[in-house]
């Protein structure tokens, strides 16, 4: 079968068609001469690119993110493209899933209220795969207030936590070292996370995280309360 090829550098070949896989590769400059080899051409149907997790992180990179789609292949060509900037450390995981690292944002990225579009490329960026999916840089997490902010130790208080929150996938709380993932409350901007269960009584930090990796800074619990949760115990009803 004939097919069409276009030629980006003195040394690579692209091409343009239909997917097929283990094709034998003849090449021809002018449709008489044609080279022959062993080589094996795989063509793949084009990535698609369904979710990017967490779609939220820190401006100054660093932020470990999962794209997941379809078509993905493994080659030391593959290039996540977050905005204008590429990822560090592309990784082929599946042909379902890869990961990489942010980097630092530069310019109005820093913006938590633009949404960087994400884009792939298998050929070192010959041509890119496009999506509607987004990433958003976002500043430190900063946590102001946890209400209500006491609750029993067997867990389960839906909590409002305020502060400056990103509507993301991948919202969490941290109640004293146990973390829970949260979920966005629109109407105020805030996220809501259910207490997790405490083994004893007491009064322990909350944090916050948009993207479950950066969490906001514990609180001095006997100074700043209304960051904190008090676990208290059940109610017994005799």
């Amino acid at each position: 079968n004939m097919m069409e090829f276009r030629v980006p550098t003195a040394n690579e070949i692209g091409y343009i068609g239909p997917s097929t896989v283990g094709k034998s590769v003849e090449i021809t400059v002018n449709n008489q001469v044609w080279t022959s080899n062993s080589v094996l051409l795989r063509l793949m149907p084009d990535p698609v690119l369904s979710s990017i997790v967490p779609n939220a992180g820190h401006r100054l990179g660093g932020t470990t993110v999962t794209l997941n789609g379809q078509n993905f292949i493994d080659t030391d060509k593959l290039r996540l493209k977050i905005g204008s900037l590429f990822a560090n450390g592309t990784t082929f995981v599946t042909e379902a899933r890869i990961v990489a690292t942010t980097r630092a944002c530069i310019g109005d990225c820093g913006n938590f209220t633009l949404a960087e579009a994400i884009s792939l490329t298998v050929n070192n960026g010959v041509s890119y795969t496009q999506s509607q999916i987004t990433f958003r840089y976002v500043p430190d997490p900063e946590l102001v207030l946890v209400t209500p902010n006491t609750g029993s130790t067997t867990g389960g208080t839906p909590t409002l936590v305020s502060g400056f929150v990103v509507d993301g996938n991948s919202l969490t709380c941290d109640f004293g070292g146990t973390r829970v993932a949260a979920s966005y409350h629109l109407p105020t901007g805030s996220m809501v996370c259910p207490s997790p269960a405490s083994a004893s009584a007491g009064r322990v930090p909350v944090l916050m995280s948009n993207d479950g990796q950066v969490f906001s800074p514990p609180a001095n619990c006997s100074a700043e309360p209304t960051r904190c949760f008090e676990y208290r115990p059940p109610v017994a009803i005799t």
